[in-house]
């Protein structure tokens, strides 16, 4: 079962979520629960939507009306795979898992014209967002056990850090090489070996991404230090502060 460090990150990632479908799901700020779901809606659906929500500024052709049916096929393709996977009993092995999996991928790819990155987005992020249901978390904690871990810029940015120094720096919706992204997922258990990776996920992404608002901030200060119109009492108040900023990341 997940500890209560998980479920402190799945608060702080879910009080977070501030549009789409499950925003009106949300229970207290802290959990998604299915309890708030009205009549004719599905949870499938809904988590693949909100997915979708997180991949689709990398998406071209968005104003082609052929493209953008083969999306929403892709979506209702997704949201069938995910409810048959949750139904039967959970994978025993990691490669019975990837096996799903990468049947999955390719078939999302084909139908939606798109790429392994964007579609292990779509895919990774929906089981991201299942498991910020309680009923999910709890009751089917052993589908997540083999479960993929979400690549996006912030997570690449500490996988070339902490995992592979070697790591080209390809953006993750740019990946569409089985290979090379089944590489990095390898990589990532290995780093957390005999853990869930997608529970790493949660505090890993809030981490980096809050490094990168840090930086951000380090940045801004910087150029209003070096405005002439600075006066010196400013320029000494920023550097201070600048200083608590760069040690809060360290």
């Amino acid at each position: 079962m997940a500890g209560n460090d998980i479920n402190k990150d799945i608060k702080e990632f879910v009080s977070g979520i501030n549009r789409g479908p499950l925003k009106s799901l949300i229970v207290n700020g802290n959990t998604i629960s299915l309890d708030n779901i009205t009549h004719g809606e599905d949870i499938y659906e809904l988590v693949v939507e909100q997915a979708w929500l997180d991949m689709c500024r990398t998406l071209t052709n968005n104003k082609n009306k052929s493209v953008a049916k083969q999306r929403v096929e892709a979506k209702q393709l997704l949201a069938e795979r995910l409810k048959y996977y949750f139904d039967k009993s959970p994978k025993k092995k990691e490669n019975a898992f990837d096996g799903w999996y990468f049947e999955v991928n390719s078939d999302v790819c084909n139908c939606g014209n798109l790429k392994i990155g964007q579609a292990q987005k779509l895919i990774n992020m929906a089981f991201k967002y299942l498991y910020c249901c309680k009923e999910f978390r709890e009751n089917k904690h052993d589908h997540f056990v083999f479960s993929h871990m979400p690549l996006d810029g912030y997570i690449l940015k500490w996988y070339k850090r902490e995992v592979d120094k070697e790591y080209d720096g390809q953006a993750w919706s740019k990946i569409n090489d089985v290979s090379k992204y089944l590489s990095i997922e390898q990589n990532i258990r290995n780093y957390f070996m005999d853990e869930i990776v997608l529970e790493k996920e949660f505090s890993l992404w809030m981490g980096e991404k809050k490094k990168a608002e840090t930086k951000t901030q380090i940045s801004y200060a910087d150029k209003i230090i070096k405005s002439p119109e600075c006066s010196s009492e400013l320029k000494k108040r920023l550097s201070d502060y600048q200083e608590q900023l760069k040690t809060s990341i360290q």
